[in-house]
């Protein structure tokens, strides 16, 4: 018997995300750790789950954000499907339409797990979005409050090789000349890799990330903001904080999630010493091992980034896939166009407005 269920308890969003973490298809944006992160900015999750007499085979992940009569409702990645069960897609699709409409939000808007250009194991085949049952989508995502990158950017991690010494030998040799230089020279460095499961640990590699945010010009939330995010997510196996150590010192660190069978890298930061020490090499290459023991199937570095973040990426030769467009369907019209006009203001006084909706 198949059946469409929202979840409510804590024991049941358990149960997704250990779905998501088997499932091949599943995506980080979905998880129950991530999507309750958005909670501190007034946001609210919901979880509308396809079962199989009681067993979790695919679902949506969803968060809902703003008040009152201007509410939308965004999945994050989805639908997610176990394989066999595809067909299902344009079916969970107008069941979240439904649901959204039974919750009152104006928007509802998704990104999807398939691509016009690639095939993969990770991903949903293509979805006909002529289906009559799909009438009414538009191409785009409107509202970018809440999302996860567009692409997978993919390093293979080889899972046929079990010998560790084999494993990192043809690993490595699948890198370029100047990444596989690097890393054995970081190794040369002095460096220690370490994992931190405690407040104090998490919060010192966490400041380190925040810094380097800080001091490139890009924005992550604040500690206060993902503190309970991330403690809930490594002490769930949900997520690491790895982190390279020098001289008694955190000078990086790295935060990864696990689903979809993959480690997915979201955020990361290293400290600038006169000495170049390669650890931003030495950080990515241990958390890829670190991967390979969790007997994950590839390493996501989860977005292309600026020109010099793309460059060491290209390095470790990921397969970069596009996704294909996100997609919307407008609920309220009037209220989507005036929404649309506020909308500016209310990104760039995000901070302010977190605050507001907390209280």
């Amino acid at each position: 018997m198949v059946e469409y269920k929202i979840l409510v308890t804590k024991k049941e969003e358990k149960a997704w995300d250990k779905f998501l973490q088997e499932c091949s298809r599943g995506h980080y944006g979905a998880l129950s750790g991530w999507l309750h992160g958005f909670d501190v900015y007034g946001g609210k999750s919901h979880i509308l789950t396809l079962q199989k007499n009681g067993t979790i085979i695919g679902g949506m992940g969803m968060v809902e954000m703003g008040k009152g009569p201007f509410r939308i409702l965004s999945v994050l990645m989805g639908p997610i499907l176990s394989e066999g069960y595809e067909g299902f897609a344009p079916k969970l699709i107008e069941q979240t339409r439904q649901y959204a409409q039974q919750l009152g939000v104006f928007l509802l808007q998704l990104k999807t797990p398939n691509s016009r250009n690639h095939q993969s194991p990770f991903l949903l085949p293509s979805i006909d979005w002529n289906d009559h049952r799909l009438k009414g989508w538009k191409e785009g995502y409107p509202f970018s409050v809440v999302g996860v990158p567009n692409v997978l950017y993919l390093v293979d991690l080889k899972n046929d090789l079990s010998c560790s010494t084999e494993w990192e030998e043809t690993m490595l040799s699948s890198f370029k000349a100047n990444t596989r230089r690097n890393i054995r020279r970081s190794i040369r460095n002095g460096l220690k890799f370490v994992e931190y499961d405690t407040y104090d640990g998490v919060r010192d590699a966490y400041n380190l990330i925040e810094l380097n945010a800080k001091s490139k010009g890009y924005a992550v939330r604040s500690w206060e903001q993902f503190a309970e995010t991330a403690l809930f997510q490594i002490a769930n196996k949900q997520a690491y904080m790895t982190a390279a150590i020098y001289d008694g010192k955190t000078v990086g660190a790295h935060y990864g999630i696990v689903a979809g069978k993959r480690y997915s890298c979201s955020m990361g930061g290293v400290k600038r010493l006169k000495k170049d020490l390669h650890i931003g090499y030495f950080l990515q290459w241990n958390t890829m091992k670190k991967a390979k023991q969790l007997g994950l199937c590839a390493y996501d570095f989860t977005s292309i980034g600026t020109p010099s973040i793309k460059y060491f990426k290209e390095g470790f030769h990921p397969t970069l896939i596009n996704l294909s467009p996100p997609r919307y369907i407008v609920l309220s019209s009037w209220k989507f166009e005036l929404f649309h006009k506020l909308f500016p203001l209310m990104k760039r006084n995000k901070a302010k407005l977190a605050r507001i909706l907390k209280r």
